[in-house]
């Protein structure tokens, strides 16, 4: 039974390989297909450019409309990802929930080039052990509705954006943002209002 199972897996694998590397419409529609027989929740308007990744997709829902830059990852093996409709992702977008938390983001979000959102961190509180055989430590994130993320930030965990907020490039959020504020820098602190 082991050996049609790891059949069937590498015939999954093979498709995968395929639908993410084809070019174009068609292989958008073949990555949509694809994700969206698997996913938790995905509307057949959403786009996804060639190289994504995805693990974890039962604890995955993407809204309407949702388009995935190309090389973005999307992992939520011990946590969940929810994406609300009409959000954009730019090139290399690293989303990821899979040692724990839950990483919701809005509506009519803007998550610009290499932007990181990680819901868990490592310890490395105990000088003895390897910081590497150390447990993680994971909290939610909360990105609400119109929220602008610029390239190269980072959101860590337990943070919550509020909503029409901007985060500037390069910034490193490590705790909450007021609504309808911009904040950068490292770690971000409060710019102006808007």
């Amino acid at each position: 039974m082991r050996f049609f199972q790891k059949i069937i897996a590498e015939i999954f694998a093979y498709i995968d390989s395929v639908a993410f590397a084809w070019p174009g419409y068609i292989g958008n529609k073949l990555r949509v297909l694809v994700v969206s027989a698997r996913i938790k929740k995905m509307d057949p308007k959403c786009y996804i450019e060639k190289g994504c990744q995805f693990r974890g997709l039962h604890n995955i829902s993407f809204g309407s409309e949702v388009s995935i830059g190309c090389r973005s990852i999307f992992f939520a093996d011990k946590g969940s990802i929810t994406i609300g409709n009409k959000t954009f992702f730019n090139v290399n977008c690293n989303v990821n929930a899979s040692v724990g938390g839950n990483i919701f983001i809005g509506n009519h979000c803007l998550i610009g080039t290499n932007a990181v959102i990680h819901s868990s961190n490592h310890n490395f509180d105990d000088l003895d052990t390897l910081i590497m055989k150390q447990k993680h430590t994971s909290a939610d994130i909360h990105i609400e509705d119109n929220v602008w993320i610029g390239a190269n930030a980072i959101i860590l965990p337990g943070v919550r954006i509020g909503e029409g907020a901007v985060i500037a490039a390069g910034a490193v959020v490590n705790k909450d943002v007021e609504k309808n504020t911009v904040v950068g820098g490292v770690p971000a602190r409060f710019i102006k209002n808007r």
